[in-house]
């Protein structure tokens, strides 16, 4: 009985118009704004392709795969095992939002990043080493698009979501995102 009336709690509220709270959730598709996706150092060109597929669906962006990055050995700390993220982003200009995607570890002054993005100059970099790969790019787009971090622990533009792999926005963010 308690499954049942959860049951209809849950599916047939909102199905009926019953309005309700949304205190997370996804942006409104914006099929205007393009973005360049980039792979860089022979990055896996399924995961490239992947990554675009799935950020068009979220956001309703255009893409493009280009799995014909520069050679980022100049940006090489330490040997070859960190890139050093502010350095590279120092020496990109885009005029369209760009997501370059790495098989390298990223560092920054104060240590490693999963992804870092240049809102003024709409570039993003990700580490595509890691399994949430996604969130990161999501995380890193917000920065392009205008929003800070938020303090809610939950929204994907939080800056403490290391091991949270939401890729929803907070109420919030929403409204920021998408005015």
């Amino acid at each position: 009985m308690k499954k049942n009336l959860l049951f209809i709690l849950l599916f047939l509220i909102p199905i009926l118009g019953v309005s309700q709270s949304v205190e997370f959730g996804f942006p409104q598709k914006d099929t205007n704004r393009y973005v360049k996706f980039v792979g860089l150092d022979k990055f896996d060109s399924i995961s490239l392709k992947l990554s675009s597929l799935s950020i068009s669906e979220y956001f309703g962006f255009k893409t493009k795969v280009s799995n014909d990055g520069f050679s980022i050995n100049k940006y090489f700390t330490q040997g070859v095992t960190f890139v050093d993220a502010n350095l590279l982003l120092s020496n990109v200009y885009n005029d369209t939002v760009t997501v370059y995607i790495t098989n390298h570890p990223l560092v920054v002054d104060d240590g490693f990043v999963r992804g870092i993005s240049l809102p003024d100059y709409s570039t993003v970099l990700v580490d595509g080493r890691r399994e949430d790969l996604i969130n990161t790019i999501i995380h890193e787009l917000g920065h392009v698009l205008g929003l800070h971090h938020c303090e809610n622990i939950k929204c994907v533009m939080s800056e403490d979501n290391e091991y949270d792999t939401s890729i929803k926005f907070c109420e919030h963010c929403l409204k920021e995102i998408n005015n």
